[in-house]
């Protein structure tokens, strides 16, 4: 296996040694980022299988919040085809859950309530769009601007009303084609669930390879050098003027096309790792973000997505410099065993999705059923 074979771009390292894929900490957290001479660089495992005839790349997650990215390049087929699910292509679901709690005066874009079916702690409440929005293509600024703030404001007032058992706050969305994204309703919303101090939260594991990341490495930044080596492989998919949040396709995607959002680096003082303690402007470049990827996943074919936020609970002291990440996830394929045991199967590498996603190409990665 060589570079030259999969077009590697400058900054990321194909090896046949698993030896060389970092790991950090007494947990042993893998990470495809090293440091070497004192410069990030990405570092992906090329394997062979059926027999040596062909390759697998494994890459671990950059988050640390899963287990390996495998790219199969014959995996392709695994992309849902239309009429190879539980629900025919032109299926509609009955009614709309969301519709009839719409008032009929108002100038919000978004509407909020407690969810009626909560699986969520402490509280779980269902942000949606006053429209009925049903596609991408439909989703405005203004919807995703004004829940990103009602997140702030659910997240400040629950606090007060909680205190310190109220320990973080967990976003995300389901949205599109039901069988893909698994959304109950087909009406453009987010769910935010409350964690307490026992509750699990996916930012932890984050948090601690950014501290063992620091400890290794005469107190660097992960994040800031992650964004680095991001930059050196062209992966960055698009980031905000004032330069507050940048987009990109991270180096182990957990789905095709999946696009992460990541708030850049305050220069000084305490860094933004939850919605707490994001500034006004930072809240808007978060949403500006969402809604061009969300349109560009649009102009490539996706039907569906999930959206899930990655973020420090409320009592983290955060030393660290950890910041808040939202990751979007087209869905064009199931989730199956290797799934479930901790692995993303797809068919297509992150430097051709990126090169798609700025819409230069649209041909080296569709997100069409």
């Amino acid at each position: 296996m060589t570079e030259q074979k999969f077009k590697v771009p400058t900054g990321i390292v194909v090896t046949q040694n698993h030896f060389e894929i970092p790991c950090y900490g007494p947990g042993s957290l893998r990470t495809p980022l090293r440091r070497v001479g004192g410069h990030p660089e990405l570092v992906t495992l090329a394997q062979p299988t059926r027999g040596g005839s062909e390759t697998v790349l494994t890459i671990p997650d950059a988050l640390g919040i899963n287990g390996d990215t495998q790219i199969g390049f014959s995996r392709a087929s695994r992309i849902m085809q239309a009429g190879r699910n539980s629900f025919s292509a032109n299926s509609q679901l009955d009614g709309c859950g969301f519709c009839g709690h719409i008032p009929a005066r108002g100038g919000s874009k978004v509407l909020q309530t407690d969810n009626s079916r909560p699986f969520g702690p402490l509280v779980h409440k269902v942000i949606f769009s006053k429209e009925h929005i049903e596609h991408l293509k439909d989703v405005g600024f203004d919807e995703i601007r004004q829940a990103t703030e009602l997140f702030f404001e659910i997240s400040a007032k629950t606090y007060a009303d909680l205190g310190d058992s109220f320990d973080g706050l967990g976003i995300g969305m389901n949205f599109g084609e039901y069988s893909r994204c698994g959304a109950s309703q087909a009406h453009f919303h987010y769910q935010v669930v409350g964690l307490g101090k026992a509750n699990y939260n996916p930012g932890d594991r984050l948090g601690g390879l950014c501290q063992a990341y620091k400890r290794s490495h005469n107190d660097a930044d992960y994040l800031s050098d992650y964004e680095t080596a991001l930059r050196c492989a062209d992966l960055i998919v698009t980031e905000t003027d004032d330069g507050l949040a940048l987009a990109y396709t991270p180096i182990s995607p957990r789905v095709k096309g999946e696009v992460q959002i990541l708030l850049r680096h305050r220069g000084c003082g305490r860094q933004a790792g939850n919605i707490l303690e994001t500034t006004i402007e930072e809240r808007d470049a978060l949403s500006r973000l969402q809604h061009d990827i969300i349109h560009r996943f649009a102009q490539l074919g996706c039907e569906a997505l999930n959206q899930v936020w990655y973020m420090t609970r409320f009592s983290a002291i955060n030393h660290w410099d950890q910041r808040l990440i939202v990751s979007l996830c087209p869905r064009t394929a199931v989730f199956a065993f290797y799934e479930l045991f901790g692995n993303s199967v797809i068919d297509t590498a992150p430097w051709r999705s990126a090169l798609a996603l700025r819409l230069r190409n649209p041909s080296h990665c569709s997100l069409r059923q």
